[in-house]
């Protein structure tokens, strides 16, 4: 009476094929644990990333960089390495979007089991110690009625094996929507926004999660209290999708 189905386009899913023969329609490996359909996973894979290892920032060339991109030079970013899952563009961009409604749980979680599948390798390579998803104002949390980064994050820590440490540092105050403010004054938009809550975490390396990057201010006003006040040694970005990624290397 009530088939599984896409947790994004709702289609009605079929798992009665085998896994190890199961594909998406473009040739792909179906993900069966994974509540997208095939259609859902070709048009949200992500096989590669070809771009600036600091800031996340994607190149038209698809080359891959271990040196600082442009946009890192002119900015003083205190996390260490940014690992997008795509682009802020298209289906990725629509999912995203879904993902801040409220009921949309399993969507998110889906997210962060497929962002595993194609960046897993990466993200084990990073020998993180704790996952900590964005804050989230409290106001804001109880008028989304959902925090897709904590869901992802969660996600995401499962897979790795980590724990989650969604206490570690609060937000003091609401801000306006990052969205809404120009890009040269969402730096000053973050300013003090986060507050530290702990103080034994001295050297170790710590994995924030997130679902869009632009600017990097947020992440970066976190990663920056993350080191300065709470002692990591080490602070690494994942993100679903990475806005206003496409440049020339």
């Amino acid at each position: 009476m009530f088939p599984p189905r896409c947790v994004f386009c709702g289609d009605i899913l079929d798992l009665r094929e085998d896994e190890a023969v199961r594909q998406t329609p473009e040739g792909r490996r179906f993900f069966t644990e994974i509540p997208l359909c095939g259609a859902c996973q070709d048009a949200l894979a992500q096989e590669t990333f070809s771009g600036c290892r600091y800031c996340g920032t994607f190149f038209d060339t698809g080359y891959f960089s271990e040196n600082r991109c442009r946009y890192c030079d002119r900015q003083e970013l205190f996390f260490d390495r940014v690992i997008p899952f795509g682009k802020y563009v298209n289906d990725l961009r629509d999912v995203v979007l879904e993902m801040k409604k409220r009921g949309r749980e399993p969507l998110a979680r889906a997210m962060g089991m497929l962002m595993f599948r194609y960046r897993g390798g990466m993200l084990q390579r990073l020998k993180a110690d704790v996952v900590i998803p964005m804050p989230m104002h409290w106001f804001y949390r109880r008028v989304r009625g959902i925090n897709s980064p904590e869901i992802l994050a969660e996600t995401l820590a499962e897979k790795l094996g980590l724990p989650v440490d969604a206490a570690q540092v609060g937000c003091r105050r609401t801000t306006l929507s990052q969205r809404s403010v120009p890009m040269e004054k969402r730096w000053a938009n973050v300013e003090g926004v986060f507050v530290a809550r702990s103080r034994n975490t001295m050297g170790k390396r710590a994995l924030i999660v997130d679902d869009v990057l632009t600017t990097g201010a947020t992440c970066n006003a976190l990663a920056r209290l993350l080191k300065k006040e709470l002692g990591f040694s080490f602070v690494a970005v994942a993100i679903l999708a990475r806005a206003k990624g496409k440049t020339n290397a």
